[in-house]
């Protein structure tokens, strides 16, 4: 049923309330309000190695090949970047 997940969260929220305080609980219910909008992403890596300069398969040297290499053998390629993102709040206000 499409409307039980909402029950439910609302059933979680006025449990909680009473342990959290008023103003806690209608800052969680005002979050749900939040809309967030992706501005652009900075300072990307793979692996320890900046994308700002990779453009094409080409632009990597031997250094950050064996970097990646050894990165895949090992099973743990992490991707580090920053998004930067603004938000708007809804029109409706929480009582």
């Amino acid at each position: 049923m499409k409307g039980s997940g909402r029950a439910g969260t609302w059933i979680a929220v006025l449990l909680l309330v009473p342990l959290l305080g008023c103003a806690t609980a209608k800052e969680i219910v005002a979050l749900r309000q939040v809309q967030f909008h992706l501005n652009g992403v900075t300072d990307a890596r793979v692996a320890g190695i900046s994308l700002d300069r990779v453009g094409t398969y080409g632009d990597l040297a031997a250094a950050d090949l064996a970097r990646l290499a050894i990165s895949i053998a090992g099973g743990d390629v992490p991707l580090t970047l920053t998004l930067h993102s603004w938000t708007t709040a809804s029109s409706s206000r929480v009582p």
